[in-house]
C-alpha cells in the first residue's frame, strides 16, 4: 500500500510577513508527471478577514472528476528555493511566488458528490514552477508537474 511520487517537491516555507496578499491564477489542460490531464484555478488570500471568498476549482480530465473548495483550513505564502532576496533585504508580499493551502470541498464524479479534503501547492517561480494537487490525501486524485529540468529533482 505504498505510493511513489517522484516529483512531489516542497520548496516553499510559510512566511509570516504575507500581510494581506492575494495570489490567483490557474491553467487549462496541464499534463501531470504521470500523464493525467488536469485544469485548475484559484484565488487565495492570506487574510481571512479580507472578505474575499477563497476559490479553488480542480478538474482531473483523465478521471472525469471535479473538486470545488468551500472552506479553507490553512494557507501559507512563501518563495521557492533560490527566489529569496539577498540577506538583509525584505521582499514585498506581492512578490511571493508560492502558495500552499488545504481545505474542504466537494469532489464530484459520475453523479456522486462527496465532501473531501484537498491540499495544493502552486509555485509560479520562473526557475521552479510546480503544481501539486491532492484530493483526500492523494487517495482520490493526485497530480503534480515535472520540473522543467529533471536533474533539478535529483539528490
Amino acid at each position: 500500500n505504498s505510493r511513489l511520487d517522484p516529483f512531489l517537491w516542497m520548496h516553499a516555507l510559510q512566511d509570516g510577513d504575507a500581510g494581506q496578499h492575494v495570489k490567483e491564477g490557474g491553467e487549462q489542460d496541464v499534463i501531470s508527471s504521470t500523464g493525467e490531464r488536469f485544469s485548475y484555478r484559484y484565488v487565495i488570500s492570506s487574510d481571512n478577514k479580507a472578505h474575499r471568498q477563497p476559490v479553488f476549482e480542480y478538474e482531473n480530465h483523465s478521471q472525469q472528476g471535479k473538486f470545488r473548495l468551500h472552506s479553507l483550513a490553512w494557507v501559507g505564502f512563501g518563495n521557492s528555493q533560490g527566489s529569496r532576496p539577498a540577506s538583509g533585504s525584505r521582499r514585498k508580499p506581492a512578490e511571493f511566488d508560492t502558495v500552499s493551502f488545504t481545505g474542504f470541498g466537494i469532489w464530484s464524479k459520475d453523479g456522486v458528490e462527496v465532501l473531501l479534503q484537498a491540499s495544493a501547492q502552486i509555485s509560479t517561480s520562473r526557475a521552479r514552477p510546480f503544481v501539486g494537487i491532492q484530493i483526500d490525501n492523494g487517495a482520490v486524485s493526485n497530480v503534480n508537474t515535472k520540473p522543467p529540468n529533471i536533474k533539478d529533482a535529483m539528490p
